[in-house]
């Protein structure tokens, strides 16, 4: 289903019950697009609203002002009533849909001139969007840019990572494959990547607008309390503030355009020497105003590519993990033994053999001493394979005892191994 089909269906539930096979579908598609599933909860909330338990009565101040009404219209002339057009069942059903959901909604909203949904619809309009996060930590993402299509799905992502354990890099994610841009190695490595939203949830939750107004409409239905302060001068932002019993000493400002009903900035406070002090910022830049060029790395000409989508590493098959770490570390070798960097490339993450050349070319490995057993590295996540390599170098021969190789599945391909970060 796309989202006009949802709006379709939800219209119609005022006029008959859907079929199971409807219902499937719309499941299908609101686990995937937030401002959908959103609006769906908003639409059971009013239907089951709508079923009273107790007959519906009337106050007598009710009946006198539906009476004065009544006289005020028919005294109006003829030519300036409004002229009534009989709808479509299903246009009616979505206008009376509309009048019900309005008469209902101070029930299912906190009680401001400003609700959540406002955002939430807001955010159908959203095809990208720009955030800055601070302060940066070490590891921690920057900036983000992400495209979205029309039922809201990621489809395109940039993350900036300005400090890591490899230095600065920067990651686009496209397709189910993700570049990353070793900027200080001078490395574009191309993985294959088909979850990266459950990977990257945390940061998820920040930049997806309508994933954090969602958030915090549960947060209202919750225990916690939200404070909603309308601009005092026009132009001036909503001011949205979350506490939680649960969080002592923490808050959640979130700040909102008075205009579009869009995020500009969310502040995270927490208790830090006796006081409040922001833990972390986000700033949202820019809406629907991303280049298509931003998702392309501009690296150097001469910056070194590897893809490890495909034929890169060897597979497991029924070997378990320290024979087929063993087994990559010793045809590694064997293959620098003979000056075989093609053989090589495969084995060591991929890594073009004219740079296996020119990285180990000068040396003369003569042979494999000894290889293993293989040991848990935590910092990388990998297997180190212990081992001793005979080599020759300027006429001298001695024993080479690197500190790898480091071997692991190659990312995005299960059940194939490789050598990363080096030996």
């Amino acid at each position: 289903m796309t989202c006009k089909q949802i709006k379709d269906y939800l219209d119609g539930l005022l006029l008959a019950e859907p079929t199971p096979l409807e219902t499937q579908a719309v499941e299908d598609h609101i686990r995937h697009c937030v401002p959908c599933r959103a609006e769906y909860e908003a639409a059971q909330k009013t239907l089951a609203l709508l079923q009273p338990s107790t007959k519906p009565t009337s106050t007598d101040s009710l009946k006198e002002r539906i009476m004065n009404n009544i006289t005020s219209a028919e005294s109006h002339p003829a030519q300036q009533r409004p002229r009534i057009r009989f709808l479509k069942p299903a246009m009616a059903a979505a206008a009376a849909f509309a009048v019900l959901a309005l008469l209902v909604y101070p029930f299912v909203q906190p009680s401001s001139s400003y609700a959540f949904a406002q955002t939430i619809d807001a955010t159908r309009s959203v095809q990208s969007i720009h955030l800055r996060m601070t302060p940066v930590t070490f590891g921690s993402v920057g900036e983000i840019w992400a495209q979205f299509n029309q039922n809201a799905q990621l489809v395109r992502l940039r993350m900036n990572f300005p400090d890591t354990e490899d230095g600065p890099k920067d990651v686009v994610w496209e397709n189910e494959k993700a570049q990353i841009w070793f900027k200080k190695k001078n490395c574009i490595s191309t993985v294959r990547e088909p979850d990266i939203l459950r990977k990257l949830k945390a940061n998820y939750d920040f930049f997806d607008p309508a994933q954090i107004v969602e958030n915090l409409y549960k947060k209202a239905q919750g225990s916690a309390e939200v404070d909603i302060k309308e601009p005092a001068k026009p132009g001036e932002p909503i001011i949205i503030t979350v506490t939680a019993p649960t969080e002592p000493g923490c808050k959640d400002v979130y700040t909102v355009d008075s205009k579009t009903k869009l995020l500009l900035h969310r502040d995270a406070y927490r208790p830090a020497d006796g006081q409040q002090q922001v833990e972390f910022s986000t700033e949202y830049l820019d809406y629907n105003q991303v280049e298509p060029s931003v998702f392309t790395l501009e690296a150097p000409p001469d910056t070194m590519r590897i893809d490890m989508t495909e034929g890169v590493g060897i597979e497991q098959g029924a070997l378990s993990d320290e024979e087929i770490a063993t087994k990559v570390a010793r045809e590694f070798f064997e293959a620098l033994i003979v000056k075989d960097y093609a053989k090589a490339s495969p084995l060591y993450s991929g890594m073009p053999a004219a740079k296996l050349q020119e990285a180990f070319g000068g040396t003369n490995f003569v042979r494999v001493i000894s290889m293993g057993p293989p040991e848990p590295h935590e910092k990388t996540g990998s297997l180190r394979v212990p081992c001793k390599i005979e080599r020759k170098i300027d006429g001298k021969t001695e024993t080479f005892e690197p500190n790898g190789p480091f071997v692991r599945q190659v990312e995005g391909r299960p059940g194939y191994w490789t050598i990363i970060g080096g030996i």
